[in-house]
């Protein structure tokens, strides 16, 4: 009996991980990445504004943030599910 539940939810985590949370993050990368894209897009089309172009540098470094953020949540989600593997 305890075995079965076990495989449950193991199989319920898995599930959640799969169709719920990687589709998050990936869609939080997307976002991050077109936050970047079109601060580069400001930073550099309008070079002669100098408003634009630190609103541009600023768009770029959220971006960067927002991806190193999702790269690491991957990092986390693969360490621990490595780790409880192995217990």
């Amino acid at each position: 009996m305890q075995a079965t539940s076990i495989v449950a939810v193991n199989t319920l985590v898995n599930n959640i991980t799969k169709f719920i949370l990687m589709p998050l993050v990936y869609g939080m990368f997307g976002v991050a990445t077109i936050v970047f894209v079109w601060g580069v897009y400001n930073f550099i089309g309008k070079a002669d504004d100098a408003e634009a172009r630190g609103k541009g540098a600023q768009q770029m470094i959220w971006g960067i943030l927002g991806m190193t953020i999702m790269i690491a949540a991957i990092a986390l989600k693969n360490i621990i599910e490595g780790t409880v593997k192995i217990l």
